[in-house]
């Protein structure tokens, strides 16, 4: 049977409800809201001949064995970058106990549980230069939420004029290929303004292949070279590090049950920099 002109209003009012509902749950901030720093770090800048680096998704901390697991991890790490974190007291006591600098980034706050946010967060033994974050234009469906790329830059080695840019992504998922083309083309403006060294690293949602060619364009025109990892036994890698101007002195990836995503833990050099 045919629906009549009033049925249809019906399920339009129903419709524009729900979303109105689901719209409320989450509040996304203005982008000139999104950044934030926590912590006091010991040094001016970072050391070039070693940089621990620690990048991780940590699935907002859901699951039991997440805090003792992340402190293992990010002990005596020079550099952390984690993807979904949830800014509440429980990761708060996290965050504090690391000896540094936090800049975070928040994509969204979940308005039924007080405003708490989740996003992005980078850690350093240095003290940020300058800190931005980049919304995605596009937003995720059903929580209409934006991801986000989060930039920080450091002063790499006593010289004012070596600095390392730290590109931590968190890449849009269910969104469609044209609004992940557009969040990576928007990184690549970004980093390609800055001269010198770089990390590019996150969880960039490659589940196709498709993701992965424009991820793969994206670094070989930026001539960011990955980094590799001893036993990887990832099927379909989703979280990946790039660097330009840094030496890779190894790679480990972490499995385990803490997070829905495995750690990625490798040490980088720039110690050819102080000559320079």
């Amino acid at each position: 049977m045919d629906e009549t002109r009033d049925q249809r209003g019906q399920k339009r009012a129903l419709r524009t409800a729900l979303a109105t509902r689901r719209s409320q749950r989450w509040e996304v901030p203005h982008p000139a809201e999104l950044t934030a720093r926590h912590g006091e770090a010991p040094a001016a800048q970072l050391c070039p001949k070693t940089l621990r680096v620690l990048v991780w998704n940590v699935f907002k901390g859901k699951r039991r064995s997440f805090g003792p697991r992340f402190g293992e991890l990010a002990r005596d790490r020079d550099l952390i970058l984690a993807q979904e974190l949830v800014f509440e007291d429980s990761t708060r006591a996290l965050l504090d106990a690391y000896e540094g600098e936090w800049a975070t980034a928040t994509s969204f706050r979940y308005a039924r549980r007080g405003g708490v946010g989740t996003g992005l967060g980078t850690a350093a033994r240095a003290s940020s230069l300058r800190v931005r974050a980049l919304q995605t234009l596009g937003r995720e469906p059903f929580t209409r939420t934006p991801k986000l790329a989060l930039f920080t830059e450091y002063r790499l080695g006593p010289s004012p004029d070596k600095t390392l840019l730290v590109a931590n992504v968190h890449a849009i998922n269910f969104a469609g290929f044209e609004n992940f083309r557009d969040q990576l083309r928007r990184i690549e403006a970004a980093v390609g303004e800055h001269r010198g060294p770089v990390l590019l690293a996150g969880d960039f949602n490659t589940w196709t292949t498709r993701r992965l060619r424009r991820l793969e364009e994206l670094t070989r025109g930026l001539d960011l070279a990955p980094v590799e990892f001893a036993d990887d036994r990832r099927t379909t890698p989703l979280d990946h590090a790039f660097v330009r101007e840094l030496d890779v002195l190894d790679g480990r990836v972490h499995h385990g049950r803490a997070s829905d995503h495995a750690a990625l833990s490798f040490e980088l050099g720039a110690e050819h920099l102080l000559g320079e």
